[in-house]
């Protein structure tokens, strides 16, 4: 059984960030300055203080990334604050993960979680992953298989494929659950399906063996 490790949450990061670029990129509504760098449109900004929460989370992402607009941090910061705080479950995703990395002096495993808890709680998938993998170790919360498991579960329900194959490797090894390599392998399946790697390797094993 292969193990779903620290190394695999932070490539997943890497993923949904590269996910997001394309998404998020594509769907910005952009002008072309005289000196050809991309500005997002003041319709943007007008929406995002209009209330509409994914614009300001989209505009955090910019802010982050330095697309067409001088890269700051602390402006991302701001901006998913005000799309997680107006309902913008991706806002809260943005912030959970800010939070989560290994490096800046704001890092908190406390914060990361309660806003990927809130992120969950509006329906994105990546979030309910990543809280689950928090509970599964302890991070910034009490160390709860269980919950990790429930997590996961509405990660997979919600389309998550490294959630469908982290529910799976609970089952495998009977931790939040009873031990079930039958639905183990029904979970790992699904997280295949779902085009995560990690769940696919680990499915190409249960076949051979």
């Amino acid at each position: 059984m292969l193990e779903f490790t620290l190394g695999d949450h932070i490539v997943r990061l890497l993923s949904v960030s590269i996910l997001l670029f394309f998404a998020i990129g594509c769907g910005t509504r952009q002008l072309k300055t005289d000196n050809g760098i991309s500005v997002q449109t003041p319709d943007l900004h007008r929406s995002c203080e209009q209330g509409n929460a994914s614009s300001c989370s989209e505009i955090g992402y910019l802010y982050e990334k330095g697309e067409g607009v001088e890269k700051s941090v602390s402006r991302a910061v701001e901006y998913y604050k005000k799309g997680c705080e107006l309902g913008d479950g991706l806002g809260c995703y943005f912030l959970g993960s800010y939070y989560g990395r290994e490096e800046g002096a704001e890092k908190s495993s406390a914060k990361a979680a309660e806003y990927y808890r809130k992120s969950c709680d509006l329906g994105n998938q990546w979030s309910c992953s990543d809280l689950g993998y928090f509970y599964q170790k302890g991070e910034g919360v009490e160390k709860s298989p269980g919950k990790a498991v429930d997590s996961y579960k509405k990660a997979c329900e919600l389309g998550d494929g490294w959630g469908c194959a982290s529910l799976g490797n609970s089952y495998y090894r009977g931790e939040g659950v009873e031990k079930s390599s039958i639905k183990a392998f029904e979970f790992k399946k699904s997280g295949c399906e779902l085009n995560n790697g990690r769940a696919c390797a680990s499915l190409a094993l249960d076949y051979i063996h």
